[in-house]
C-alpha cells in the first residue's frame, strides 16, 4: 500500500468589503498594521482562504493549530503544510500533507530580456532566446512563478532565482483569466495537485 499525499490549491478573489479579525492574533496584528489598503485586503483575503482550505481539504479548524513565523516571514503550523500567495486581484493557497510552495503571478507584457537574464539559468536562457517574441512573456512568468513556488517550498532564506530550475516533475502550472488579465499559478509539491477555483 502506498502513502499518497494530498495537495489541494485554492484560488479566490480579494475581498472588496470590510476586513474582519482573523486567527491567530499575530496574523491579525500584521493585517491591522498594514497601512496600504490594497495589501491589507490581500493579506486578510489569503488568510481567510487558508481558513477555508484547511477545513475543506483536511477538516481542520484553524483555531486548533499553533502558528509560528520564521525569521524569513514564512507562516507555519504543526501537522499541516501550507503556502500563500496574493496579488491585488486574486489570492491563492496550497494546503498539503507534505512541504508545498505556491505562487500566483499576473502575466504582464512589461517583462524584458533584462528580467530573463536576471532570473533564468543558462539552459533556460537558451530556451528563452529560441522562442518567438509573443511567447517570451509567458515563458518568463511561468519560470518566475515556478521558482517562487520552489523557494517557498524549501523555506530558503535568500531567493536566487537563476539557481532554481522548476521541472514538470515537481511543479504544476495552472493558467486562468480574471477580468481579461491572464494569471499563472505554480505549485511545487511531490504529489499531484488539484485546483479548486472559488471565484464563481
Amino acid at each position: 500500500m502506498t502513502d499518497v499525499k494530498r495537495t489541494v490549491v485554492y484560488v479566490a478573489r480579494v475581498v472588496t468589503d470590510g476586513v474582519e479579525k482573523v486567527f491567530p492574533p499575530e496574523r491579525n496584528l500584521l493585517i491591522e498594521k498594514t497601512k496600504n489598503e490594497s495589501l491589507r485586503r490581500e493579506r486578510y483575503s489569503v488568510w481567510r482562504l487558508l481558513e477555508y482550505a484547511l477545513s475543506d481539504a483536511f477538516d481542520i479548524n484553524i483555531r486548533d493549530l499553533s502558528f509560528r513565523r520564521t525569521d524569513g516571514g514564512k507562516w507555519m503550523a504543526d501537522g499541516i503544510f501550507f503556502s500563500l500567495s496574493h496579488t491585488p486581484e486574486l489570492v491563492c493557497v496550497a494546503v498539503s500533507e507534505e512541504p508545498v510552495g505556491v505562487d500566483i503571478e499576473r502575466v504582464r507584457e512589461t517583462l524584458s530580456s533584462r528580467t530573463a537574464e536576471r532570473i533564468l539559468s543558462e539552459s533556460e536562457l537558451e530556451e528563452y532566446r529560441a522562442l518567438e517574441s509573443e511567447d517570451c512573456e509567458e515563458f518568463i512568468i511561468r519560470k518566475w512563478s515556478g521558482k517562487e513556488a520552489m523557494f517557498k517550498r524549501e523555506g530558503l532564506s535568500a531567493f536566487v532565482p537563476h539557481l532554481y530550475v522548476p521541472t514538470q516533475d515537481n511543479t504544476a502550472f495552472y493558467r486562468l483569466t480574471e477580468r481579461e488579465e491572464a494569471y499563472v499559478i505554480s505549485v511545487t509539491a511531490s504529489s499531484g495537485t488539484r485546483l479548486v477555483d472559488l471565484r464563481d
